[in-house]
């Protein structure tokens, strides 16, 4: 397989007329010139989104293995090459979706199915404040204590990836234990205060979910948790790109304070992401899709991300976020923040995105398989 690129993207730098050789699987060689068999504008390392409930009528906590691994195809065909997948809900509903999931990974790892790479579990929740639940309906909210914290991960420990709490709820011996066992922590749907969270920073949270919404405002005099998290060069930040959770102007103000490299781009997608306009139904609650807004019919509060982190990438570029910057917000700095490695190099395998003209109609190589939504 051979990928011509317009514009490679490396460290940083996009490289003119590249070509990428690709041999079960793994980046054989990188050439001058194109001279591939698969055009594309622009080629980035694949793209990762570190929080995400679903999308396509797929809700990862009521959907089980065959679904999900529909679903990661379908991610992949939309240029996303790995995902943190993030149930939510009471305990026990928790522990269901862990096993499906663990059974979906166990299918990738013996090469029984492909799509976009499930990389673990974020658990968004349930030690999270009642004061900002944001869409999560209350009785999925649970006092955290360290024997509920055990009987959260226990036994789940090889795909609990990261976990979403607020701090001023749980208490840093919570965020320490979690710490120790090689959890990532991050402070969200949090009423915390700007000391709290530099406590917080400092037991081992490391950033923070989806920046800026279900969280304490900032405030003059009472920053909260935005100002300590974006002063502080060490914290990663999600950001929500569709447009609809953020302002233009604000994705610029953590572009301007954060920098790329501490950028997360996510989704959050939910079932209802991806979907066309129409009223649907998320675990018996009425869900409005409108100009692809997702909120509650009952009060109109945002359900979840609008779109896919390959077409925020889009969103980006249009709102003038410079195009060499973009890969580290959507692949390089998801994957640093779980540890890995996630570049474009001889001998490493092919997690590809491509994009074409102005970040537009991405698709994915992942493998020695491209992924691609089928045109009519």
């Amino acid at each position: 397989m051979r990928i011509s690129a317009k514009k490679l993207w490396s460290d940083g730098v996009w490289l003119s007329d590249r070509t990428v050789v690709i041999k079960d699987g793994i980046i054989t060689g990188i050439t001058e010139g194109l001279t591939g068999d698969i055009p594309t504008d622009y080629l980035t390392p694949g793209l990762i989104d570190n929080h995400i409930h679903g999308g396509d009528g797929i809700s990862v906590i009521d959907a089980d293995a065959d679904q999900i691994c529909d679903w990661l195809v379908k991610l992949a065909e939309s240029g996303v090459c790995g995902v943190v997948a993030s149930p939510y809900g009471k305990i026990d509903e928790i522990h269901g979706t862990l096993s499906v999931l663990r059974e979906v990974k166990r299918r990738q790892d013996k090469g029984e199915a492909g799509g976009a790479i499930l990389l673990g579990a974020h658990l968004e929740g349930p030690f999270i404040s009642p004061d900002r639940p944001g869409s999560f309906m209350p009785e999925t909210i649970e006092k955290p204590s360290v024997d509920s914290l055990l009987r959260l991960i226990d036994g789940y420990e090889d795909i609990v990836t990261e976990i979403t709490l607020a701090p001023e709820v749980t208490g840093n011996e919570i965020i320490r234990e979690l710490v120790q066992r090689g959890i990532k922590v991050l402070a969200g749907h949090t009423d915390c205060t700007y000391d709290q969270a530099l406590t917080a920073f400092e037991n081992g949270v490391g950033a923070t979910t989806h920046t800026f919404n279900a969280c304490r405002p900032p405030h003059h005099r009472e920053p909260g948790l935005i100002a300590a998290a974006l002063t502080d060069d060490n914290i990663y930040c999600e950001m929500i790109c569709d447009l609809v959770h953020l302002h233009p102007g604000t994705i610029k103000l953590l572009y301007h304070c954060k920098g790329a490299e501490r950028l997360m781009v996510i989704s959050d997608g939910v079932s209802t992401t991806n979907l066309p306009d129409g009223i649907y139904s998320e675990k018996g609650v009425s869900v409005t899709v409108k100009n692809g807004e997702s909120r509650l019919t009952d009060g109109g509060s945002l359900n979840g991300g609008g779109c896919y982190v390959s077409r925020s990438a889009k969103k980006l570029y249009d709102i003038g976020i410079p195009s060499s910057d973009i890969p580290y917000m959507t692949a390089v700095a998801p994957a640093k923040w779980l540890g890995l490695d996630n570049s474009i190099s001889v001998g490493g395998k092919s997690f590809l995105t491509a994009f074409g003209e102005n970040f537009g109609n991405a698709f994915s190589v992942i493998g020695d398989r491209v992924y691609r939504e089928e045109t009519v």
